[in-house]
């Protein structure tokens, strides 16, 4: 990953290498689920600090990566692995996400599917860790939230803040009704029936509250979760996604 820099308001920059990705890596089979991304974001506490997350397979299984500059992204420290299964187990994290709290805590958050079979299996959940100290310690990850349905399913939730301080987690909830169908290409619709909803983080990521579920204006038969609440000057909302049909 290149970083690049700019001290004059985006007028020139400098590049800066953040990361290096090997390039390749067995051991995981083909899916089509897996989403090999990355979060960049600067710390609110602490100027020149900043963290970059992001989806790693040198391990031969896709694993959360992260490392942190103290500088303003001149220089980064080596990868730290975040996720805390053992290593090499076939085991995959992807789809990261990851905000900052007022305090200078960070919470990173992901899709694991450490309690998950193969392929498209409905058990894979969002896990999330925190860092207290800018990215050098990592809590030991747990579930974001425990789902109040009693149907099967599977979670994708995007991490962010608003004004007040709150975290905000918004996600989708994927039902699984029948354990042989796959999560996408239902009737050729895009994904299994599926709702949306809001978590909420009043104590920087510590405890979560909800799931809050969300009546969207727009009918359609399924949105995938591409971005976290976006918050305006006036006070409103956006949730950013995108509508399968």
């Amino acid at each position: 990953y290149i970083v690049e820099t700019s001290t004059d308001g985006g007028a020139t920059f400098v590049p800066h290498v953040a990361a290096v990705l090997p390039l390749s890596a067995g051991g995981v089979a083909a899916d089509s689920l897996y989403q090999y991304s990355y979060v960049l974001a600067a710390s609110p506490r602490d100027p020149g600090r900043a963290i970059l997350a992001w989806t790693d397979r040198r391990n031969g299984d896709p694993d959360i990566m992260m490392t942190m500059t103290s500088d303003g992204g001149a220089t980064w420290s080596g990868p730290t692995r975040v996720n805390d299964d053992a290593v090499g187990n076939g085991v995959g994290q992807e789809m990261v996400w990851g905000a900052w709290a007022q305090d200078g805590t960070y919470a990173l958050a992901w899709r694991d599917r450490r309690n998950a079979g193969p392929g498209q299996s409905a058990a894979f959940r969002v896990y999330a860790s925190r860092s207290t100290d800018g990215g050098q310690t990592w809590s030991a990850p747990a579930p974001l939230f425990q789902d109040t349905t009693t149907r099967p399913s599977t979670h994708s939730v995007r991490v962010g803040a608003v004004a007040d301080g709150t975290l905000i987690g918004f996600g989708g909830r994927f039902y699984r009704d029948d354990p042989q169908e796959g999560l996408f290409n239902r009737d050729n619709l895009g994904y299994v029936p599926m709702d949306l909803f809001l978590l909420r983080s009043m104590d920087d990521g510590r405890t979560w509250k909800g799931p809050q579920s969300l009546a969207p204006p727009l009918v359609g038969p399924a949105f995938e979760i591409c971005h976290p609440i976006v918050e305006l000057q006036d006070g409103r909302w956006l949730a950013p996604t995108s509508t399968w049909r």
